[in-house]
């Protein structure tokens, strides 16, 4: 709020000066939505916090128009199945954790993945661009995860359409989207914007957010749940000489994400471009140190694409519904709505760690069926393949390989039986018709709306204070729920 705050007085140019509202993290991108809201409501001028019931739902409107966004795009990505695209966007706007993200808590996740979901719909169509990635990374830094999936993508289509002069020249076009950070970031250069947000996002990571897991579920909670009860954790912490955990949460994060890029290279298709997306972004939620709870947000948006296929005889859609559930577990336990659900859902204890090694397998097996898809395996090498990931799951290290025809030999070679004739012992599928099919959207659309419409008054009352953090003498920041 005091953000927005700043850009009515101010102006766009000055706001990674400094604010009283603390350094901004934010990129260009929300800079100007947070404009556009400035100039629709000019209470703004005057107001520093979210005490105003109409302020407060305002400041949610642009996250929850995002989540109607991302559900036109699923439907229109699936619209060649239409069964499939009304239910990919149903699950969209009925899932709890998109409308708790942005109508109950205001947060913004849903803006950046908006873009890069498009990106990402627009490549399966043969229609690559990096301007529209461009514009989820200068909306939030957590779109980083989407770079060296989208780089293999252009590289491996360019170069199936025209060899190694292919490769380049589809690399060559990212310069339209470097072309579109400069236009961006063009009324804050003066000032010095963009260095100001580097050196903002240096603060927050050195002196504000440097600890292993800000209750996010992932590997490095289930470390702090065993060496500090549940306690942050420093991730500047050296362990061996001048290495820290930060430093091994990179390196393991960097090496794992190559994979999949690498995979993405070997089998340019649409599915391992999505599937890809979503194991890039699983891979930084759960090795990367200083994650939020939220920040696997868009694995939900990717993994979502894939509901119409199937592994063997199981759809992904009960992998998707899976991840979805711990998913707003997570969020729930994170940042309860009320003083009652956090006690029913600690974030840390036994819920804590079961939530971590669920969300831990769930990245294991998205990484695997990713290397089963890009890989053409061989049915021994399937097996053993599948027993790494299921030891690695326990032991928070991610496991196998990618495949082109190889999720159907992967599948086989742990359930024994052929995809094909488990299909044809089915039978047709049936169509769903179209009244019936118009009727489902439209009611999912109407609660989802009406939901989100009530939530936006309700003021979430997350704030930060500094407490002593338990391996250190330092004042650490420490997130406090506080539920007026």
């Amino acid at each position: 709020m005091g953000w927005v705050h700043h850009l009515a007085t101010n102006g766009l140019g000055t706001l990674y000066d400094g604010t009283q509202a603390g350094p901004v993290t934010f990129g260009p991108v929300m800079a100007y939505v947070w404009s556009l809201l400035s100039a629709v409501q000019p209470a703004f001028a005057n107001v520093t916090d979210a005490g105003d019931p109409g302020i407060r739902a305002l400041m949610k409107v642009p996250a929850s128009l995002a989540d109607l966004g991302l559900a036109a795009l699923v439907a229109f990505a699936l619209r060649d199945r239409p069964r499939w695209a009304v239910a990919a966007a149903s699950a969209v706007l009925l899932v709890p954790a998109t409308w708790y993200v942005s109508a109950w808590w205001g947060q913004y996740e849903s803006i950046f993945v908006l873009s890069g979901l498009a990106a990402a719909i627009a490549a399966a169509k043969g229609r690559n661009g990096f301007a529209a990635v461009a514009v989820s990374l200068s909306t939030k830094p957590q779109a980083i995860p989407f770079v060296l999936p989208f780089a293999a993508w252009f590289w491996a289509s360019g170069y199936a359409a025209g060899g190694l002069r292919g490769g380049v020249r589809e690399l060559a076009r990212t310069g339209v989207g470097l072309a579109a950070l400069v236009v961006l970031w063009l009324p804050f250069i003066p000032a010095g914007g963009p260095g100001d947000y580097l050196a903002n996002l240096s603060t927050y990571q050195g002196e504000i957010f440097n600890v292993l897991s800000l209750r996010a579920w992932n590997a490095w909670w289930l470390l702090q749940e065993t060496a500090a009860g549940g306690n942050f954790i420093a991730d500047d912490i050296a362990i061996a000489g001048p290495i820290t955990f930060r430093h091994l949460g990179f390196a393991l994060t960097g090496l794992l994400s190559l994979v999949v890029a690498a995979a993405i290279i070997r089998d340019p298709r649409p599915r391992t471009l999505f599937v890809g997306l979503a194991a890039s972004v699983l891979t930084f939620f759960t090795f990367m140190t200083q994650m939020h709870e939220r920040y696997a947000y868009a694995a939900l948006l990717f993994l979502v694409l894939l509901l119409p296929e199937r592994i063997g005889r199981l759809s992904w859609a009960w992998l998707w519904l899976a991840f979805a559930v711990v998913f707003t577990l997570n969020l729930a336990a994170a940042i309860p709505p009320s003083p009652e659900v956090g006690a029913m859902l600690p974030i840390a204890g036994a819920l804590g760690v079961v939530g971590s090694v669920g969300l831990i397998a769930i990245t294991v097996v998205v990484r695997a069926l990713h290397d089963a898809i890009a890989d053409r395996m061989t049915p021994r090498r399937g097996r053993v393949l599948f027993a790494v990931a299921s030891i690695a799951a326990c032991l928070t290290i991610l496991g196998p390989g990618l495949g082109r025809d190889g999720r159907d030999r992967f599948v086989r070679a742990v359930h024994g039986r052929r995809r094909g004739a488990a299909r044809d012992r089915r039978g047709p599928r049936r169509q769903t018709g179209f009244v019936g099919s118009a009727a489902l959207g439209l009611a999912a659309t109407a609660i989802s709306t009406g939901g989100r419409a009530a939530a936006l008054h309700v003021r979430s009352g997350f704030v930060w204070t500094s407490a002593p953090h338990p391996s250190t003498d330092k004042c650490r920041p420490i997130p406090v729920n506080v539920v007026r």
